[in-house]
C-alpha cells in the first residue's frame, strides 16, 4: 500500500509532477490544455493600484486574484481589468470565464459585468459568510 507523506523539502516537485500527471491524464478527454497564465495590472503613473491574475486554458479562462486597492476603488480600474481579460480570453477562443468571491468582497461588481452565481459555498470563510461561484459566457469568442 502507497504511504502519503506531507511534502515539505520536495512541494515544489511533487507539485511538478502531479501537474504533469493530470494534463497527460486529461490530453485523450480534451485535448491540449494550450496553459497560459494571465497577469493584468491597473496603474496609476507607475504605483501598481490594482490587478488580476488567472488562467486560460481549453476554453476558458479561471480568474484567481482580482485586487483593487482601496484608494484607487470607484475608479473603473476593476472592470477594465475584468473587460481586458474577457477580451484576452476570446482571443485565445474561451468561451467563458469563471471567478469565485466571498460576500464580503465584490458579488455585486460581478453581477453588475453580467457574470451568474453558480454555486455557493455557505459559512465559508467564517460563519456568516459565503464563496460565490461566477461565470460568464462570451460572445464573439473565437473557435
Amino acid at each position: 500500500m502507497a504511504s502519503v507523506v506531507r511534502e515539505k523539502a520536495r512541494a515544489a516537485a511533487v507539485e511538478k509532477r502531479t501537474l504533469q500527471g493530470l494534463i497527460a491524464y486529461n490530453r485523450p478527454f480534451a485535448g491540449p490544455a494550450r496553459y497560459k497564465r494571465l497577469v493584468l495590472s491597473a496603474r496609476e503613473g507607475r504605483r501598481i493600484v490594482g490587478g488580476l491574475v488567472g488562467d486560460c486554458l481549453w476554453n476558458f479562462v479561471y480568474v484567481h486574484l482580482l485586487w483593487i486597492d482601496g484608494a484607487a476603488r470607484g475608479k473603473d480600474h476593476g472592470t477594465r481589468l475584468m473587460r481586458e481579460a474577457e477580451r484576452v480570453a476570446r482571443e485565445r477562443g474561451a468561451v467563458l470565464v469563471w471567478l469565485n468571491t466571498f460576500s464580503f468582497q465584490a458579488p455585486k461588481f460581478y453581477e453588475k459585468l453580467g457574470y451568474r452565481r453558480f454555486a455557493a459555498l455557505r459559512d465559508t470563510p467564517a460563519s456568516k459568510t459565503s464563496r460565490f461561484f461566477y461565470v460568464k459566457r462570451l460572445s464573439g469568442a473565437r473557435a
